[in-house]
């Protein structure tokens, strides 16, 4: 047996890996705004669920773009 190959994207810097999780980042704020526009007024508790995961989605793109940002950038 031998071990299978690593799946994922390979990249040269960091700077590429918060590229990469700031879109995944984006995509899902994107899904989650989906998902409440189709359950707003229609059940209570899953409108409460997207409206978190849009506000924890969103406090992690700003960490993500902070983590982006280089010494000296407002």
């Amino acid at each position: 047996m031998g071990i299978g190959a690593l799946v994922g994207s390979h990249h040269a810097t960091v700077d590429e890996i918060l590229q990469e999780l700031l879109t995944y980042e984006t995509s899902a704020v994107d899904l989650y705004r989906a998902l409440l526009s189709v359950v707003e007024g229609e059940s209570v508790a899953l409108e409460e669920y997207a409206r978190g995961m849009i506000r924890a989605e969103e406090l992690h793109i700003a960490e993500v773009q902070k983590m982006l940002r280089k010494r000296g950038d407002a």
